[in-house]
């Protein structure tokens, strides 16, 4: 595929998200990443990332969290992810909830030329502190679309479905959440990437929010 025919694909894509965001602004938001990343070895590494969520079309920080996990490597294909995340909701209120979330993940991909097609498999465990203790537990399957520029942009399509299981009521799908982005790669161990989300959440009364976000990341 030639590369001008890529690039309408993916300002397609953009304008469809931002369309959808500007005729239907439930919830506009921020969300500022960064993560540092160490390789143990060649297949094994360690990771810290850090998330900031400004909600509410903007005027509220609303959540603040620390992931901490480990990477593994079986080949070029598969990798296998576990982690542990402790969050803040509403970080700067008397009323705040802390959150803890344990998780586990396969990820596989494929290359084809330019293009990295991929798909992810988390099953995650969320521990949440109000009026006693709550348990959540999803499945969380991703399903992402990457094609390379050039050496040092690439442009993402992927699409994620949260299945609960643990729900007494038959919900199928909890939320879905739609995202393109754009990756550049500053230098062998650093990386910025910018990137639009539109998640809806269908157990809160179909509440729809509208990301704009950037995450940086820097490996060693």
């Amino acid at each position: 595929m030639k590369r001008p025919t890529i690039y309408l694909y993916f300002i397609f894509a953009v304008l469809f998200f931002t369309g959808r965001a500007q005729d239907f602004n439930d919830d506009a938001a921020i969300w500022l990443g960064i993560k540092v990343e160490k390789k143990i070895s060649k297949p094994f590494a360690v990771y810290l990332k850090h998330q900031s969520r400004f909600n509410d079309n903007l005027n509220s920080y609303s959540l603040s969290y620390l992931d901490l996990g480990a990477s593994y490597k079986l080949n070029k294909h598969v990798k296998l992810i576990a982690g542990a995340v402790l969050s803040r909701k509403d970080p700067f209120y008397e009323l705040y909830q802390n959150r803890q979330r344990y998780y586990g993940s396969v990820n596989l991909k494929v290359n084809i030329k330019n293009f990295e097609l991929s798909y992810r498999n988390q099953t995650q465990v969320q521990v949440k502190h109000q009026k006693g203790i709550e348990y959540e537990i999803y499945n969380r399957n991703k399903l992402s679309c990457e094609y390379e520029l050039n050496k040092r942009i690439s442009l993402t399509l992927s699409e994620e479905l949260y299945l609960p299981l643990n729900y007494r009521d038959q919900i199928f799908i909890d939320r879905a959440r739609s995202y393109v982005s754009c990756t550049y790669v500053i230098n062998k161990k650093q990386s910025l990437e910018p990137y639009f989300l539109y998640q809806t959440r269908f157990i809160t009364s179909n509440n729809r929010d509208f990301v704009y976000g950037i995450n940086y990341s820097f490996s060693f």
